[in-house]
């Protein structure tokens, strides 16, 4: 091989290597030209009523896509993608709770939504992974009502869906022709402003509507690996990993259960946290 052919296969080689680096970065940038600012209404524990708590979280939206997530989310990860910002630490939680709003949902124009999320409970010690999964919300399975409202001042319409264990009542703008929502619910003739299910132990409420021009880079934790999973196996292990906090690495010094006293207060937790938003 001579001179010449080695300069042409390593500029070959060269400008391959630059366009799958490009393809990756477009694969996971991407630029929003309109928010949506929720607030969402919970109970953590569905027996009691002094267990309710308040998070805001947007939808982001642009002509093919639609990224929702929890603010506290969205905070930390932008000062992760930020130059020179340090790996993401382990997520410290009292033993026997997870973070269950960890998570990025990304939704297309075709209705599939992708969800990223971050804490399956993998590892004790530290995250290693992001599983990812992929559903549907058939458009059809979406039962429209003549019930309106107002919400934000615009009229809104009411729909009925049985999803995730739950029947979620939501209310949309058909002033705003945007057949998406917050969390994974889309595929109303109008963008959902509220969306509730029949106990209200979990409401989403549009608080106002912004013109953005927002870049988001989604998993952006290049310590991380993406591996995919099937949600009934996501949940799953959410679950095992609360009852493994209550039972590894006792005596280990190191944030494991060390008493029976702190079992019993872990165990306790567990019990508590019996109001996920899917519940299977």
């Amino acid at each position: 091989m001579n001179l010449r052919t080695i300069l042409h296969v390593s500029l070959l080689f060269s400008f391959l290597t630059a366009v799958v680096m490009t393809t990756n970065a477009q694969e996971n940038e991407f630029v929003f030209n309109k928010k949506v600012n929720y607030q969402v209404t919970f109970l953590s524990d569905s027996t009691d009523e002094n267990s309710r708590q308040t998070m805001p979280a947007e939808l982001l939206l642009n002509d093919t896509n639609s990224l929702f997530w929890f603010l506290n989310k969205s905070i930390k990860d932008e000062e992760l993608a930020k130059p020179n910002a340090f790996p993401s630490p382990s997520i410290g939680f009292a033993p026997g709770l997870v973070n269950n709003e960890n998570y990025v949902i990304l939704k297309n124009k075709d209705g599939e939504i992708t969800v990223y999320d971050e804490y399956s409970g993998s590892d004790l010690r530290k995250l290693m992974q992001i599983n990812v999964y992929k559903e549907r919300i058939n458009p059809e399975d979406w039962q429209l009502t003549e019930e309106t409202d107002t919400v934000m001042g615009l009229a809104v319409q009411k729909a009925v869906l049985q999803f995730g264990g739950r029947t979620w009542e939501a209310f949309f703008a058909p002033e705003l022709p945007i057949a998406d929502g917050p969390y994974k619910f889309n595929g109303l003739p109008g963008l959902i402003l509220r969306i509730q299910d029949r106990t209200k132990s979990w409401v989403f409420e549009a608080q106002d509507i912004k013109e953005v021009d927002q870049k988001v880079v989604v998993n952006n934790k290049k310590e991380l690996k993406i591996v995919p999973i099937e949600k009934k196996e996501l949940y799953s292990q959410r679950r095992k990993f609360q009852q493994d906090q209550v039972f590894a690495r006792q005596g280990e010094g190191d944030g494991g259960i060390e008493s029976a006293e702190n079992r019993k207060q872990a165990e306790e937790r567990i019990k508590k946290d019996n109001n996920w938003i899917e519940l299977n």
